[in-house]
């Protein structure tokens, strides 16, 4: 290839569209995670995607809708990492992959994360699952733990119970903060 090669198209996009992300798949990571901007996420199994060639318009990959608002960031996953989710205001939550529901590619996913107004999901990552229940918060530059503020982390099967208690609790030192 010379100086005036292009190389070649990979997908064609009209030209409200743009790419929100690229992922590798293997054998192990085979599952794509799907977050929204407005927190909510699923994850689909690669085999629910079908072939492309070069220049295809590919396939949809979450049903977009008011709801659940625009495709934010997507990656490939094994199933037992913790996800890591920024909001465009600093926040980030940690939540276990595994309890993030495995659906069909164009639904709308379910609620990951309830955000406070006007904030949105900026970007994800993956680190490795942690057992430690701990929580830390960084307040004046000195690091505070759940065990220094004397907060009961309860044990219940909802997702959904343990997010709303933890953004209560994120909301009551954020007022205290400022």
């Amino acid at each position: 290839m010379g100086r005036s090669a292009a190389g070649v198209r990979g997908i064609h996009l009209e030209e409200t569209e743009h790419v929100v992300g690229v992922s590798t798949v293997t054998e192990d990571r085979n599952q794509i995670l799907a977050i929204t901007k407005k927190g909510y996420g699923k994850r689909t199994e690669v085999d629910e995607y079908r072939l492309q060639k070069r220049g295809g318009k590919g396939v949809k990959t979450i049903n977009v809708t008011s709801k659940n608002g625009e495709l934010a960031k997507l990656i490939s996953v094994v199933g037992d990492e913790d996800l890591l989710a920024v909001t465009d205001k600093g926040i980030i939550i940690r939540t276990p992959i595994d309890q993030i529901s495995i659906t069909k590619r164009a639904t709308q996913g379910v609620k990951i994360i309830n955000l406070v107004e006007d904030h949105a999901v900026s970007t994800i990552a993956l680190v490795a699952k942690e057992e430690d229940d701990n929580l830390e918060i960084l307040q004046d530059n000195e690091i505070i733990t759940s065990d220094d503020m004397n907060l009961e982390t309860p044990k219940t099967d909802s997702l959904e119970d343990n997010q709303e208690e933890e953004k209560d609790e994120v909301k009551e030192i954020l007022e205290n903060t400022y």
